[in-house]
């Protein structure tokens, strides 16, 4: 066959077998076949041909049938044998042992076996296939063995020997291997004793040995080896810089081993002269930019100089892309630039999305990227990240057995422990501590454990917790030496854990221990560090415990050190804003009202970057759950000043934070569609987009420009609120409420805000006159806490004497001084004119039912009461502007949900209340009332009747309506566009309960109607029964068609009941009114 012919067929047959996916049919084609059946006659001494027919038949084998698979499969093998050596890392890796072990050697002589060991050596496989190794060892053992005596390179065949030991050594970690390789080196050597190659291909061995015998004569021997190779080398050996190189990477080993600073700086300066003697396309020159960027890198761990830690970076980005992530990772925590971490998780990212399923590095690269991952969530609070980093930890944990599932345990521990926060799961912190237990007992890992087993018993107060979170935590801190990276964290753990320990047990000893722990933490931590803020809040919570509350040094020096921590340059905004929240109540407690307000001052700048719009909702609830109570808190400290109008806006600024922030784009819409609608319009558009989630990529991970696109939404939202805040007249768009906007809201009646804080419990009023304040000296923040729990278990006990006890109590300490103070000691005169009230529960009064308690006199006797989560909403919901001759109503009975107790009376009490309000009805029962048509029809309804199941979840926003098919939550009530509605009815269950995680937030369905448009919402604060529901329901519809307003409606409605019902309070004080 001539030439031309020969090449002519390759090609035939490299154009089907490349596009065999694509074309299928080609592969088994009369083309294929003829171009096959003349290429085999004539391929025995041509490898392309070689490879060309056993591509063929391997892609042919999974389109033929069974029997014929197997022979396909067999023909690719046969004539890859031929192949084998030029074609080694071409050949599907599934083949390649076993063409490794029957493939015939090409040559016979020792030097053509040398010449095929040596390939092997370079190939790709070599690195990923044992048999491959093994391979190059027998060549290389048969190369030495039958060379004769005299052989003029008996040297060389004795060093590729070595080389190919040591590599499998390198692969399998046989110290026989190593042993051997170090043997005929050492001969090679001796037999060419001016040798530079030999020389430096012994040191690498030698040095193998001190990694694994720690050994400081090997480390020596082998620097020792190295210059002897650099010295014998000629000036323009092309090999000289490697052997520099190699100079320079034992000498910083050298340092990392035994610290002498000498070895560091002539390691530097000897890789620095390797690195410039080969050029910018040198193919080694990424090995020469590795070792030195590892000699600086130890340069800055020793020094902490960030020009090191910048060199460090910078070289793994020109050329070393496999230490980048984990410099840029090391330089964020330096700094605390996100940027360098959202990278590093982009490269993490992308090294896991380039390689396929069976990958050898797959489980490495899925546990480095959700390593990255809980990383960032720790500074960002991303739940996005939080779930991906557990997905992947579960993939690793999914395979078999490997070496990363040792590491992927514990850090799973470290992802489960931080969700657990996020979530409350308690499931979440189970699964934490077993992944602990199961980890391997390494310093990091025992450390990871008693954080979580810390974590549980602050939860569930397992004494047996807490005492083996400290053992755990001892442990770790007794085996790190000092200069540890890991120790700075395991400390500040033990110092949390051994405050707790004191805590719980008086263990004074144990709380001295704690105050070290952290104070060695800090130790040399410098000024600017992003981490010396949380370290010394730590410290500070320390000295708070010692003081005790009692005055003295150990109080005043935890005062300075919070507010350090607060201050400090670099903190997470999250982490400062609690930092601050201490310092506050401290310096509240100290008897120090002005410093105590200078910290809540803090606190409220900061409050925007713990909940900005760049940071998803789930993401700014979690850290606003971090500080619970901040409104009233601080509220009380004006108070404490005799400013009870700085008092209102702190409650307006740490309450119904999320609320106010979708508040931003939905109050005053109206009007600037007035005079600007090219800004109300792009107002919608934004909002939509802030108001939608980032969605992840396939593997769960949210990309550096989906959360660059994220921050650049947020700062263009805040762009458009200056732009509209220039027009005239809009000044305060979007803006909290003025004091004249909050005396606005409490037009017609009274707006009391309950407060308690362990500072002092107070009512803060507003009426249209300006704000006052009434003390309430015999209530105690814990009691409101206590008075909140025995009322949940009342009622999921069905003890209703209990909630007759607490409704008591709330009227002898809580609301009854504060309706004496107003001057409402006795029902309306001859006018039958009710005073209104508008009640703001904060903190733990968001469960508790002020407008039922009492005794034989209680505060339905005296006034009628609505809720509103916060003034602004209040004032937003009583805005006029909405279409008050819609008649349009919407009824919605759902009697049957998947998974929910059947509602006999909820198909009917829809049906009713459609009659009851007459006009244009929309009627939506059970099947119909689907998520889909509840969506169409409540934006064009003004009226509006729930009858079904609702349920709260630990997300308060994640609460839902049980349609027919399937849950409606209030996250997804508060994005619609309900401005036609005036009133909706949720006759279902705790439909206006905030929870207890965020209840400052007050996030549920009612206020999410409220939000979405509906100027009045009645809801529930705990589950209700089915026809009690109904029967309420009646009796209000009655009281609308006889002209009173929503407010009224609801109290006649609910004390006729409670005349009915007085001993069942449990059944007549569920419902609310929220509106104006």
């Amino acid at each position: 066959m001539s030439l031309p012919r020969a090449d002519h067929l390759k090609d035939v047959l490299l154009e089907i077998v490349s596009r065999a996916g694509e074309d299928p049919d080609a592969v088994l084609g009369a083309e294929a076949f003829a171009a096959v059946a003349e290429l085999a006659e004539h391929a025995d001494h041509d490898v392309d041909a070689a490879y060309l027919l056993g591509a063929w038949h391997w892609v042919r084998g999974p389109l033929v049938g069974d029997d014929e698979r197997a022979r396909e499969v067999q023909a690719a093998l046969i004539w890859w044998e031929k192949c084998f050596l030029a074609y080694v890392d071409e050949l599907p890796g599934v083949l390649v042992p076993a063409l490794a072990r029957v493939a015939p050697r090409i040559g016979d002589t020792p030097e053509e076996w040398s010449l095929e060991a040596t390939v092997l050596l370079d190939s790709s496989a070599a690195a990923e296939c044992r048999e491959v190794l093994d391979r190059a060892v027998d060549l290389m053992e048969a190369a030495v063995a039958e060379a004769p005596a005299g052989f003029p390179d008996r040297a060389g065949l004795l060093s590729n020997l070595g080389l190919a030991r040591h590599a499998r050594y390198e692969r399998t970690g046989d110290p026989g291997d190593l042993d051997e390789a170090l043997r005929v080196h050492r001969e090679a050597v001796a037999r060419t004793p001016g040798n530079a190659l030999f020389h430096a291909n012994l040191a690498s061995a030698v040095l193998s040995r001190f990694g694994r015998t720690g050994a400081r004569a090997d480390l020596d021997e082998a620097i020792d080896l190295s210059r002897r190779a650099v010295s014998l080398a000629d000036p323009d050996d092309p090999d000289r810089s490697g052997f520099l190189s190699n100079v320079g990477g034992a000498l910083r080993q050298r340092f990392e081993a035994f610290g002498d600073d000498t070895d560091l700086d002539e390691a530097l300066r000897i890789l620095r002269w390797a690195l410039d003697a080969v050029p910018d396309d040198h193919p080694d020159r990424g090995r020469r930019v590795e070792c030195l960027a590892n000699a600086v890198h130890a340069r800055f761990e020793r020094y902490g100089d960030d020009a090191d830690l910048d060199e460090f970076v910078a070289l793994a980005r020109t050329g070393a892309p496999d230490l980048l992530a984990a410099a840029l990772v090391e330089r964020f925590e330096r700094t605390g630039d996100i940027a360098d971490l959202d990278e590093a998780v982009d490269l993490h990212r992308d090294d896991l999305a380039s390689l396929p399923d069976d990958h050898p590095d797959l489980l490495d690269a899925r546990h480095n990227l959700a390593v990255v991952l809980t990383i960032r969530s720790g500074h960002t609070g991303s739940g996005v990240d939080l779930d991906a980093a557990i997905d992947l930890l579960r993939q690793v944990l999914a395979m078999p057995p490997a070496r990363t599932q040792a590491r992927a345990w514990s850090q799973l521990c470290v992802a489960l422990r931080a969700r657990f926060e996020r979530t409350g799961d308690p499931a979440d912190l189970d699964e934490a501590i077993a992944a602990g237990r199961r980890a391997p007992r390494g310093t990091a890992s025992r450390a990871n454990l008693g954080s979580a087993l810390w974590t549980r018993f602050e939860h569930g107060g397992d004494p047996d917790d807490l005492e083996e979170a400290l053992r755990h935590l001892r442990a770790a801190r007794d085996a790190l030496p000092a200069d540890h990276p890991d120790r700075r964290q395991v400390l500040t753990n033990l110092a949390i854990v051994g405050r707790a320990w004191h805590e719980a047990t008086g263990d004074e000893p144990a709380l001295h221990e704690a105050i070290e722990a952290a104070t060695t933490a800090l130790d040399g931590l410098p000024a600017g560090h992003p981490d010396r803020g949380g370290y010394l809040g730590n410290l500070g919570l320390a000295l708070r415990a010692l003081a005790g509350g009692r005055p003295g040094p150990a109080r005043d020096r935890a005062l300075d050190v919070l507010r350090e921590a607060t201050l400090a340059p670099g903190i997470a905004p999250s982490l400062g804003t609690q930092m601050g929240h201490s310092w506050a109540r401290l310096a509240a407690e100290a008897g120090r009202p002005d410093e105590a307000a200078r910290a809540w001052a803090t606190v409220f700048a900061r409050l925007p970057e713990v909940t900005d719009h760049g940071l998803g909702r789930a993401d700014r609830q979690h850290h606003l759950s971090l500080v619970g109570n901040l409104g009233a808190e601080a509220a009380v400290t004006a108070l404490t000043l005799g400013d009870a109008e700085q008092a209102w806006a702190w409650l307006e600024q740490g309450r119904g934070v999320l609320l106010g922030q979708s508040l931003e784009g939905r109050a005053g819409l109206g009007e600037l569609r007035r005079v600007r609608p090219d800004l109300a319009d792009r107002v919608v558009e934004a909002r939509a987009a802030l108001d939608a989630d980032p969605t992840p990529d396939a593997a769960g991970v949210r990309s550096r420009r989906q959360i660059t696109d994220r921050a650049a939404q947020a700062a263009g939202w805040q762009r458009l609120l200056d732009e509209i805040r220039r027009v005239p007249g809009l000044d305060r768009f979007g803006l909290p409420p003025s004091p004249a906007e909050l005396r606005r809201a409490a037009r017609g009646g009274t707006v009391v805000a309950v407060l308690a804080s362990d500072e002092g419990c107070h009512a803060l009023t507003m009426t249209g006159r300006g704000p006052g304040t009434v003390p309430l000296p015999h209530l105690t923040y814990d009691d409101a806490i206590e008075g909140a729990n025995l009322l949940r278990k009342a009622i999921a006990a069905g003890e209703s004497d209990t909630v007759r006890d607490v409704l008591g109590w709330l009227w002898d300490t809580v609301t009854g001084p504060i309706l004496e103070h107003l001057g409402h000691t006795a029902p309306p005169g001859p006018d039958g004119r009710w005073p209104r009230v508008w009640w703001i529960p904060t903190g733990p009064f968001a469960a508790l039912p002020l407008h039922a308690a009492g005794r034989e006199t209680g505060v339905l006797d005296l006034v009628i009461s609505s809720y509103a989560p916060t003034a602004r909403i209040l004032d937003h919901a009583a805005r006029p502007g909405r279409d008050r001759h819609d008649s349009r109503i919407l009824a919605i009975g759902v009697g049957a949900a998947a998974g929910m107790e059947a509602l006999p009376w909820a198909r009917g009490e829809a049906e009713e209340a459609a009659a009851l309000l007459g006009g244009d009805a929309v009627l939506l029962r059970d099947e119909q009332a689907t998520r889909d048509a509840v969506r169409e029809w409540l934006p064009r309804a003004r009226w509006v009747h729930l009858a079904c199941h609702a349920t709260t979840a630990t997300d308060p926003a994640a609460g839902y309506l049980a349609l027919h098919d399937g849950p409606l939550t209030a996250r997804e009530l508060t994005g619609l566009d309900l401005s036609r509605g005036h009133l909706a009815y949720l006759s279902a269950c705790m439909t206006a309960d905030a929870g207890a995680r965020v209840p400052d937030e007050s996030i549920h369905i009612a206020s999410a109607l409220q939000l979405a448009g509906f100027t009045h919402v009645i809801g529930t604060l705990w589950p209700v029964q089915d026809r009690v529901s109904w029967r309420l329901s009646q009796a209000v519809y009655g009281h609308l068609a006889r002209g009173a307003d929503p407010a009224t409606a609801v109290h006649l409605a609910v004390r006729a009941l409670r005349e009915r019902r007085r001993q069942y309070p449990d059944r007549w004080a569920a419902h609310l009114h929220f509106g104006p």
